[in-house]
């Protein structure tokens, strides 16, 4: 489990870097992202307390939960 929260750290600080290289809002792109790569991939329940060691924000947390919902 601790290979995945560094291996999911490592990429959430390289999807942070880029973001800011492009000048987007990390959320809003992962959201956009989401929708249009992501259908149905997503499965609930998220492993959050996890997720957050690894870096993502809270924000994303809920909103990727409410994705999960609505299929």
């Amino acid at each position: 489990f601790n290979d995945e929260i560094s291996h999911v750290t490592i990429g959430n600080n390289w999807y942070k870097y880029t973001c800011k290289q492009q000048g987007v809002e990390p959320i809003a792109k992962f959201k956009e992202l989401i929708d249009k790569f992501g259908k149905r991939v997503i499965k609930a329940p998220l492993a959050v307390a996890p997720r957050l060691e690894a870096g993502f924000e809270q924000e994303e947390l809920e909103w990727l939960e409410s994705y999960c919902l609505t299929f």
